[in-house]
């Protein structure tokens, strides 16, 4: 029997709200090019579970193994999920992305080009899309993430040409060299929660390989719904980037840091708000919201479809998004000064 290319992985905990969305996407993907699937329910306490079997029983034509992962951490359910694969390659889609009808199509003809065949090509990050049709909030996030403010410039979040070299890919839409993540030992099950797709990047170059981007191969991912779930994530993420700079110290850079200054910046002009009134609140305030206006109006052109009220409330989103993130930076890098 002829040793498959590519089984998709995915890793899902308490998906039950996004999966009778997702599931439908990937088979109607699978019907198209067929490749195993490897599924890892991990931990979940909704009916997860219920819905991942009733999928299965639905395409029996499909080969498809569903795993129970019960070791906390998503790293250790990534690791479970390529460490179960026989094919060359691994493609990771969360459970949250919904696949383009092309995609699992555009993964096999990927290998088919010069960077599938380079065995120093371990790792191809596809495009990520916002559901725009949900909603003017969607709208807002999709401005945000064109903008070098809002996506720290990351060409997976807009249209590019050919397959750029890349520092990083994110588990939600990528394909791994499953020898590769065989010579690194996979995932570091020692991250917990966000940032593992980070430091796996991250150690796979440095050992030699190198990642690249493709703009043709696309999920649309189900974003947080609104902004508190939303600005709660970006906490997360900003804990876990002072994590991962921490362990890699090359991947430092000064954008990474614009959410910190902008925490810094409201945190002083409050707390010399006794001293001198409103007006350094307000100063950085207005220094903040023209910097955020001019990155949005700059990006508005790359990103015709999101509609003007998204944009307009986009410099809302982004404020509150650095301030969430940059306060999360803040508190973990407290926590590391007093280790």
């Amino acid at each position: 029997m002829k040793k498959q290319a590519i089984t998709i992985a995915l890793c899902v905990k308490d998906g039950a709200s996004v999966l009778p969305e997702s599931l439908p996407a990937l088979a109607a993907s699978l019907a198209r090019q067929a490749c195993p699937v490897v599924i890892v329910n991990h931990l979940s306490t909704d009916h997860t579970l219920g819905l991942l079997e009733e999928w299965k029983r639905r395409h029996p034509n499909l080969e498809i193994e569903i795993l129970t992962c019960l070791k906390a951490g998503i790293s250790n359910a990534r690791n479970m999920a390529w460490r179960a694969v026989k094919s060359e390659w691994v493609a990771f889609i969360d459970a949250d992305c919904i696949a383009s009808p092309d995609w699992t199509l555009r993964a096999h003809d990927l290998l088919k080009l010069p960077i599938g065949m380079d065995p120093f090509v371990v790792g191809i990050g596809g495009r990520n899309l916002v559901p725009l049709h949900r909603g003017v909030f969607y709208h807002a996030l999709s401005a945000l993430l064109n903008s070098f403010v809002g996506g720290h410039n990351s060409i997976l979040n807009r249209t590019f040409s050919g397959n750029p070299t890349v520092d990083h890919v994110p588990t939600l839409n990528v394909l791994y060299r499953v020898s590769a993540l065989e010579k690194v030992n996979g995932f570091d099950p020692t991250i917990s929660r966000v940032g593992e797709d980070l430091d796996l990047s991250a150690r796979l170059r440095q050992v030699g390989y190198q990642l690249v981007a493709d703009s043709k191969w696309t999920v649309t991912h189900l974003l947080r719904p609104d902004l508190s779930s939303w600005l709660k994530n970006m906490y997360l993420y900003g804990q876990g980037r002072i994590d991962h700079i921490q362990r890699h110290r090359e991947t430092f850079a000064l954008k990474f840091m614009i959410p910190s200054f902008a925490a810094i910046g409201y945190i002083v002009s409050i707390l010399a708000t006794p001293l001198y009134g409103m007006e350094p609140l307000l100063a950085v305030l207005g220094a903040h919201f023209a910097v955020v206006s001019i990155d949005l109006a700059r990006t508005a052109r790359s990103n015709p479809d999101t509609t003007f009220i998204g944009r307009f409330l986009a410099l809302f989103v982004v404020v509150f998004t650095h301030l969430s993130y940059g306060l999360g930076s803040l508190n973990q890098i407290t926590k590391r000064l007093k280790v």
